[in-house]
């Protein structure tokens, strides 16, 4: 049984509900995944961010995380905007592992400063177009979260644990110098619901391991919810990683970045 199995059946117990159904699988997107396959299964949905210097030498930059989405047949890249702060959108992308190719994006989308309160992390959300990129690149496609209404984690939903992804920095083998390569390290984390803040924009949870690495480079993962549904598990989309620090994350909740997908395809 891996921690995955051994958190959702605790969660599920605690809950007085029957674990048959989690014994089976969670339900994504309408497909029973199996527990033990589901941590590698979703990882694919997390990407690290890389930022094209156009040194001969140095081509590229590790700024942190992001995550793939497809909404209404459309594909993005989600980051966070003080990640890229200092460097040019235009320049900004991801490294597809199999081929060791810096992909950047067809254009991006942020939140007008009037749309959301003075002060929110909302207004950090940025998303890149990639549509042409994962009709070019051979599986690619396949590494973007089909996002629609009823997979996207409501605010009053009974949340049994949460699963984070992030590329630390500290994880990462970035050898661009002598061996030309960047091998990215797509961390998962088990994580527990925690209080919110007050910014309604924001979700929080906690590790349910200590965190004993140094968290700079999770902004932009990916963060899902295992939820009750039907009286089984189901994943859902809860949101993006903000920030982190000793044992807390913070991230965007999903609704706003459906928000913000509608304003890119007006």
């Amino acid at each position: 049984m891996n921690d995955l199995e051994r958190a959702l059946r605790e969660s599920v117990l605690s809950s007085h509900i029957a674990d048959s159904k989690a014994a089976i699988g969670i339900n994504v997107n309408g497909s029973a995944i199996p527990l033990n396959i589901l941590i590698s299964k979703i990882h694919a949905f997390g990407h690290c961010l890389t930022y094209y210097t156009g040194d001969p030498v140095y081509e590229i930059q590790l700024i942190g995380s992001a995550t793939g989405i497809s909404y209404q047949k459309n594909q993005f890249i989600i980051a966070t905007k003080h990640q890229i702060k200092g460097f040019p959108p235009s320049d900004v992308g991801i490294v597809l592992p199999e081929g060791q190719v810096h992909v950047s994006s067809s254009g991006y989308t942020m939140f007008s400063d009037n749309l959301h309160p003075s002060g929110s992390d909302a207004c950090d959300l940025i998303s890149f177009d990639f549509n042409v990129q994962s009709s070019i690149y051979s599986g690619l496609l396949n590494r973007f979260f089909q996002l629609n209404q009823k997979n996207s984690l409501d605010d009053e939903e009974n949340v049994l644990l949460y699963i984070v992804y992030g590329c630390a920095f500290v994880d990462q083998n970035y050898d661009v110098c002598d061996g030309r390569r960047v091998d990215t390290v797509i961390r998962s984390m088990i994580c527990q619901p925690s209080a919110n803040v007050s910014d309604i924009a924001l979700g929080t949870c906690r590790t349910r391991a200590p965190m004993n690495f140094d968290p700079n480079g999770l902004s932009g993962g990916p963060v899902f919810a295992a939820v009750l549904d039907d009286g089984g598990v189901a994943l859902k989309f809860a949101g993006v990683v903000n920030r982190a620090g000793n044992g807390i994350i913070h991230f965007i909740r999903s609704r706003f970045i459906i928000n913000l997908l509608k304003t890119s395809q007006i």
